[in-house]
């Protein structure tokens, strides 16, 4: 059933809500102030597309029991730190397409159940220290399309559960201090379309995350020990930076199913870089993004990097030289493969065995059909040792 109140607020004018079940709908009426005689049973209150520029302090009743408010798409600036004081049901908070600038230090007093936090798309340039000291519930913080260009250190919560999701992808991140993420437990950090160029030194240091998102920045090199030291990392996204070298112990001691540092600017890749990778195999999904992994797709790379064990290495769109595709055995192998071949190139040596090759019946080097790929099966027990090519000489 659909009920129709008016709602007197501060001057003469009323505005028309609409309430079905718990949920009260005041959308669309042009409010520049909170209505104060909300049903106290409200669950879903939806107060988006608004004229509303400022919350004050304890703007809604303690009483309500209120679950979710929208405030969306509203001209909201600033917000009183006390403005949600007492709504101890409240999880869900939108805040979205609004015009905030600072988050400021202990912002949401009195919600200890909030969950999710929506501050995307607002000019935020600013989060101070501790602004979220006292969200213990938290799931997930959404803060993208903002203007942040640099985060303090210790900002989000220590929350031991190890549930909730970070997302600060497209914002204006150029800068990751070192220790920026220490004592977090999350399942997922997304920080994708940021200006980042360069990863802490030391790397992230006492981090739990499952999957971290570092795609489409300007990161050119992979320092030693980057990823190292995290714990619990399952997947890994570095595609579409300008990574054009890799330290040798960049992944050392690392445990995942997946890397990806596709759409990069890699031509050579040292032995030493995956070796002490160890790679988790769950199987094979039909999503490729997530395919347990190596992809190194649409990168410069002439020659295939040696000493993977991995249940997939995806080499799709790179220059690879055709005498020099000699691999060494793979536990789990399955390779995708772009081949783009000189005129009398060969797939393989053809002096060396390889009885459980799927390959074309001519040894002739010939090109991949145009968006597919030649995909070899390896047998576990083959094993060589051939020339792959040698590396320049990385960083210390």
């Amino acid at each position: 059933m659909v009920n129709l109140f008016c709602f007197p607020a501060l001057s003469a004018l009323a505005w028309t809500s609409v309430v079905l079940g718990n949920t009260v709908d005041i959308s669309n009426q042009g409010l520049t102030s909170i209505p104060q005689n909300i049903p106290l049973d409200t669950t879903n209150l939806n107060l988006c597309c608004n004229s509303l520029t400022y919350i004050p302090a304890q703007a809604f009743s303690p009483s309500l029991q209120v679950t979710m408010i929208s405030l969306s798409q509203n001209q909201i600036a600033s917000f009183h730190p006390e403005a949600f004081m007492g709504l101890d049901k409240l999880t869900s908070l939108l805040l979205d397409h609004n015009l905030l600038m600072i988050i400021p230090t202990n912002a949401f007093q009195g919600v200890p159940s909030l969950e999710h936090l929506n501050l995307c798309h607002n000019p935020i340039d600013t989060i101070e220290p501790d602004a979220f000291e006292s969200l213990t519930s938290v799931i997930s913080f959404d803060i993208c399309n903002t203007q942040i260009k640099q985060l303090p250190v210790g900002v989000f919560p220590k929350i031991p559960s190890g549930y909730y999701v970070i997302d600060l992808d497209d914002n204006k991140l150029n800068f990751l201090p070192a220790g920026i993420f220490s004592g977090l437990y999350v399942s997922g950090l997304h920080l994708k379309n940021n200006e980042i160029s360069a990863l802490p030194e030391g790397g992230f240091r006492d981090l739990k995350v499952h999957y971290f998102v570092l795609e489409n920045n300007k990161i050119t090199y992979i320092p030693a020990n980057a990823f190292s030291h995290i714990q619990g990392l399952l997947h890994l996204y570095l595609g579409g930076n300008q990574i054009a070298e890799i330290h040798p112990s960049a992944f050392q001691t690392v445990e995942l199913e997946l890397i990806s540092l596709e759409d990069n600017k890699l031509d050579c890749i040292s032995e030493d870089v995956f070796n002490q990778v160890s790679w988790l195999n769950y199987g094979i999904p039909i999503n490729r993004r997530n395919q347990p992994g190596l992809i190194l797709t649409n990168n410069n790379l002439t020659t295939i990097p040696p000493n993977i064990k991995t249940p997939y290495v995806g080499l799709d769109s790179n220059p690879i030289e055709c005498n020099a595709i000699c691999w060494v055995g793979l536990e789990f192998p399955l390779v995708s493969l772009s081949v783009e071949c000189g005129q009398n190139g060969q797939y393989w040596d053809q002096t060396m065995p390889f009885p459980h090759l799927n390959c074309p019946p001519s040894p002739t080097c010939t090109l991949a059909p145009s968006g597919e790929s030649i995909v070899f099966k390896l047998s576990s027990a083959y094993q060589t040792k051939q020339n792959f090519g040698t590396c320049r000489p990385v960083k210390s």
